[in-house]
Parts: structure tokens; C-alpha cells; sequence
């Protein structure tokens, strides 16, 4: 980590990566389902494990990149490391 809170995120390369199957997997699953976000529940507690861990820098995940109060709305979207 850098100072004042600053960490180093992945290469935009990675970030897109990251972005474009959520976005992909979200799609899909709202032409099956009509679905596209989480619960007003499971977003809070996602958000709750985000604001909580080591990789959280500001608003943002140092592992992929994301805006977290975005990543954790999307019902399909996957924690980098698995904690939710």
C-alpha cells in the first residue's frame, strides 16, 4: 500500500477483464431470470465483508479493481477472493 490509503489496484487490462464477465454472467442471468441486482440484504452484507477486509482501499478493492457499493449491487458478481 501507498500512503493516505491509496493501494495499487490491477492492470486496466485485469479490471476489464473483471467488468466484462460480471457484466456478461449479469446478463444472462437477467434474460433467465429478469434479475439484476442483490437484495437491498445481500448487498449490505457484502458491503459489510468489503468494508471489513484487508484489500479495501477508500471505496475500492485493491484484488479487482472494483467500486465496491457497485460490485455488491450486481446479484450475480463474485467476491475476488471469495467471501461472498
Amino acid at each position: 500500500m501507498s500512503c493516505c490509503g491509496q493501494g495499487k489496484y490491477p492492470s486496466a487490462y485485469a479490471m476489464t477483464r473483471d467488468i466484462s464477465a460480471t457484466v456478461v454472467s449479469a446478463f444472462r442471468h437477467a434474460l433467465k431470470t429478469g434479475e439484476v441486482l442483490s437484495t437491498e440484504e445481500d448487498t449490505r452484507k457484502r458491503i459489510t465483508t468489503c468494508n471489513e477486509c484487508e484489500f479495501k482501499s477508500g471505496v475500492r478493492c485493491t484484488k479487482c479493481g472494483c467500486y465496491i457499493s457497485l460490485k455488491t449491487a450486481v446479484k450475480v458478481a463474485k467476491c475476488p477472493i471469495g467471501k461472498w
